[in-house]
């Protein structure tokens, strides 16, 4: 007598077992789209923070800038009745005759050492070139060297519209100019009656990556005046 065998059946591999070539190919091609996006926000995010950056580096540039020509400005008064502002200014050129020192303008000697300096914008470049004065001879006989000293103040620097660089005023009872600006270039007449003197302009991304839609503005005045003056004339430097 036989026994009789029972039957099974073979075990089948389940279609849902391990990625066919599609499956595989649908995933790649997803995991490089999801790496594309994560890899465009960060360069977006980097590049919003380099023209945060760029902007603020502009506005500290431009405010040194502008502190290093007011304060020119302010020591300027280098001898009483003589006219600070040279002939020949415009509205991108400023040539004055300076002094940094102490104890205030009211104070200087007439054979004090002063330097003549030259602040022009040329090419989006503000520079100011200084020259030391030479010799022994008093106010308003100063003599200069013909060779001067250069530095760059600020880079990507223009004009605030159609508002000159620099403006002349004459015959003002305050810092704040109130009549129409002296004509330019400035004669020798003209300078000799430049009371206050106006500077302004705006100053781009300083990386040289500005796309050319930030501008910052600065603006200040400087009356030129020496200290405790109590003449009432209107003359610079009384």
């Amino acid at each position: 007598m036989s026994l009789s065998r029972s039957f099974i059946p073979p075990k089948r591999v389940a279609a849902s077992e391990g990625f066919v070539l599609v499956e595989l190919i649908v995933a790649l091609i997803g995991g490089l789209m999801v790496t594309a996006v994560a890899f465009m926000m960060l360069q977006a995010s980097m590049g919003q923070a380099a023209r945060v950056s760029g902007r603020v580096q502009a506005t500290q540039t431009g405010s040194a800038a502008l502190e290093r020509v007011m304060s020119l400005l302010r020591d300027s008064c280098v001898a009483p009745r003589v006219a600070p502002v040279g002939a020949g200014s415009d509205g991108a050129k400023l040539m004055i005759v300076s002094e940094a020192g102490d104890g205030g303008a009211a104070n200087r000697s007439p054979f004090a050492t002063v330097r003549l300096h030259e602040i022009t914008l040329a090419n989006g470049t503000l520079q100011d070139t200084s020259y030391a004065s030479i010799g022994t001879k008093p106010a308003p006989e100063w003599e200069f060297a013909k060779a001067g000293t250069t530095t760059r103040l600020a880079t990507v620097v223009s004009s605030a519209g159609t508002t000159p660089v620099f403006q002349y005023f004459a015959d003002e009872s305050s810092a704040a100019p109130q009549g129409a600006p002296l004509t330019t270039p400035l004669s020798s007449a003209a300078a000799a009656e430049a009371s206050v003197v106006t500077v302004t302009f705006t100053v781009g991304e300083q990386d040289g990556r500005s796309s050319g839609d930030y501008a910052h503005v600065l603006s200040d005045t400087a009356q030129l005046r020496l200290a405790g003056s109590s003449s009432g004339e209107t003359a610079p430097c009384t």
